[in-house]
């Protein structure tokens, strides 16, 4: 395996923009090509979308729990505005934990957001991955955080792909010519 320095790439938009689509695609694109992709994705629930509810999807497995609820929901935790179920937090946390997930050409995270800027729900994980030398990563981050998680984890960013100037198609040779 030839070494590779660390690649992080930030995937934003405004809320409501379509980042996670557009993360959809790209996956498909870049996994198309031959890659290996780990992570999560983060889609709005179709089954509950009223409520803006969302899930947390493996991407290898395409599993999906239930992941944050703006409806109280018994057991769940409350933090901000919304409900999260400790099942899908765990799931999500052990993605970016398993020993497997570094020898995967591309880890996503889908989103890094104002609790993980506040230490919770995929924060620690997501600290410890960035803290090793020959990861390529795509953080999902809104596009008035971005500054503010370049400076929690002191990124060196390889790319700032805003959804709305760059094309899935665009996005993925970007992406790829740094994983070859």
């Amino acid at each position: 395996m030839v070494q590779r320095s660390k690649q992080i790439f930030i995937i934003t938009g405004h809320t409501g923009s379509g980042k996670t689509t557009f993360l959809q695609n790209l996956v498909e694109t870049i996994m198309k090509e031959g890659y290996s992709v780990t992570g999560f994705l983060a889609p709005l629930s179709l089954s509950d979308s009223q409520n803006q509810s969302y899930e947390i999807q493996n991407i290898e497995t395409r599993k999906c729990i239930p992941l944050a609820s703006r409806k109280a929901i018994s057991g769940w935790i409350k933090t901000g505005g919304f409900y999260f179920n400790p099942e899908a937090i765990n799931a999500g946390n052990n993605i970016l934990r398993i020993p497997a997930i570094l020898n995967s050409d591309l880890i996503i995270v889908d989103e890094v957001g104002p609790f993980e800027l506040d230490d919770k729900i995929w924060a620690h994980s997501i600290s410890r991955l960035l803290s090793l030398p020959d990861i390529t990563m795509i953080l999902v981050v809104r596009i008035k955080l971005v500054q503010n998680v370049i400076e929690k984890w002191n990124l060196k960013i390889t790319d700032i792909i805003n959804i709305e100037f760059v094309t899935v198609t665009e996005a993925s040779k970007m992406i790829i010519s740094k994983l070859k």
